[in-house]
């Protein structure tokens, strides 16, 4: 950089506080320059405004900078570069608030370089088989921590008695694609937040997720989708399935085929009438061996890497983490406490949600005493206790042997931060050829207790059935369907509701 463009950027970062916060000293390549950001950094940040040029002469006067310094900065010398201030007006701010990121990101990423190598040399001898691990997880900390710098204004905070505070500004919502989502969280996603979806093991979290970042991209919104556990072939060729509308059993013979390839992709995105489709980046990282700082490292040179091939700025709207339990703790690697390890991951991704601007989206599983059952509350998630003080939203993945030969499932909202509205679900069908899941737009939104209600009420009626059956001249009437629920005789007994010890939730069967 020369230094006519450096005494520029070094103005335009002391007219912008929340700029001069995150630059340093020793950025600044001339050695007057460092000095002389170094003494007015403190005032531009403790009075929020860019000095005068008879008031930067006075901080250098009482400064306690080296006398071959003050003997460059004679007050002839700050009046010339004070007219350097001048010159900002005749440059496109656009132009020069990216020129200050780059100089920023760069050498920010210098720094954090530096201070990797300097632990790095520091334990370089101390190395052994019992605490490289430790030793290359806080190196690699070092670098992804260090070497990242956030260009969002936290800005000032709200005054409750200001009317205009109180408008939903800052938390805006964009649709998720699914109606009863949208129901539960006021509107669907915003930026910033955590959602988790719960679910045992088979259950479908990867599908569920693969068919909210579908419908996120049908709403027009820029999605990344990281995997810790399924290859990028796989979960392209998911996505492909659903939203260009192939049989996931022939997607072979059709992606192998570049013309009808072309023609499927050409045909979806003409179908998004009044809606340009949303980007999709899928990454994999290895399972358990993978932080959250360096996922967040990957997203952000990815949104870098976008922004140049678009020649505009890019970026993610929803990132779908899959899923948070095979995440790797970097605050305590080696800890075997599921709990902790759980609950700084979530404070993590939130973190790196609100840093960014991001919404995440994640999956997580249950415990095993909840597999295979009719309904699922908090208590079945693992570290359900660790996970509700964090998430802003969680939803559990109800299936059951009867439920996936039906090919449905049921979505149940399980914690909400927004509102009210929880143990309240909704039924989902699937359709296995092109891994889609579709919300079915005829069932009713079921709350707990009008199920409890129903339940208790078919367990009368088939205690009455039975005592009607030992007599020859009456015929029992088979069980009706209950059409506002979706639930019939089979679902009833395949899930033995009707147990001594039925407590009406836990083993409902749909």
């Amino acid at each position: 950089m020369n230094q006519g463009l450096e005494q520029v950027l070094f103005h335009y970062i002391l007219k912008n506080p929340d700029l001069a916060e995150k630059c340093k000293p020793e950025f600044f390549s001339i050695s007057y320059i460092r000095e002389l950001f170094a003494i007015l950094k403190p005032y531009v940040l403790q009075y929020q405004s860019y000095p005068k040029v008879e008031q930067a002469i006075e901080l250098v006067r009482v400064s306690e900078i080296s006398d071959e310094v003050k003997q460059y900065l004679t007050p002839d010398t700050m009046h010339t570069f004070w007219n350097v201030n001048d010159t900002i007006a005749s440059y496109d701010d656009d132009w020069l608030m990216n020129s200050v990121k780059a100089f920023l990101s760069w050498q920010t990423l210098m720094t954090g370089f530096r201070h990797a190598v300097t632990y790095i040399k520091t334990v370089q001898s101390d190395v052994t088989i019992d605490n490289y691990e430790d030793l290359v997880n806080t190196a690699r900390t070092i670098l992804s921590q260090q070497t990242i710098v956030d260009f969002n204004d936290t800005g000032a905070g709200l005054d409750i008695y200001n009317p205009e505070n109180h408008k939903t500004k800052q938390l805006q919502r964009f649709q998720s694609g699914y109606d009863f989502i949208d129901y539960c969280s006021k509107g669907g996603y915003w930026s910033g937040s955590l959602w988790v979806f719960l679910g045992a093991p088979k259950a479908g979290k990867s599908r569920l997720l693969q068919n909210l970042c579908a419908q996120s991209m049908k709403m027009g919104d820029d999605c990344a989708y990281v995997s810790l556990e399924l290859q990028e072939e796989i979960i392209l060729q998911r996505m492909g399935a659903n939203l260009f509308d192939i049989n996931i059993d022939h997607y072979d013979d059709v992606a192998n085929d570049e013309v009808l390839m072309r023609t499927k992709i050409s045909d979806f995105q003409n179908r998004m009438i009044g809606v340009k489709p949303g980007q999709l980046d899928v990454k994999t990282f290895p399972t358990s061996a993978t932080s959250v700082s360096e996922v967040e490292t990957w997203l952000l040179k990815e949104e870098e890497r976008i922004s140049l091939v678009l020649k505009k700025s890019f970026k993610f709207k929803n990132v779908f983490i899959d899923y948070i339990n095979i995440l790797k703790n970097s605050r305590n690697p080696n800890s075997e406490n599921t709990y902790m390890k759980i609950k700084q991951i979530a404070e993590d991704l939130r973190a790196m949600g609100q840093r960014n601007g991001w919404c995440i989206i994640t999956a997580t599983q249950t415990k095993q005493n909840s597999w295979n059952t009719g309904d699922i509350d908090m208590s079945g998630a693992a570290e359900s206790s660790a996970l509700a003080a964090t998430v802003d939203m969680m939803f559990g993945i109800i299936t059951d042997v009867m439920m996936n030969a039906n090919h449905e499932c049921f979505i149940k909202i399980l914690a909400n931060r927004v509102n009210g509205k929880v143990n309240e679900r909704k039924r989902f069908i699937i359709d296995e050829d092109h891994m889609r899941l579709s919300e079915d737009m005829t069932a009713t939104i079921i709350k707990d207790e009008d199920l409890q209600d129903f339940v208790q009420k078919s367990k009368e009626i088939l205690k009455n059935s039975s005592q009607f059956a030992s007599k020859p001249t009456v015929q029992s009437a088979p069980l009706q369907v209950a059409p506002q629920l979706d639930i019939t005789e089979n679902h009833i007994m395949e899930n033995n509701i009707f147990q001594n010890d039925f407590t009406g939730k836990a083993e409902f069967g749909g």
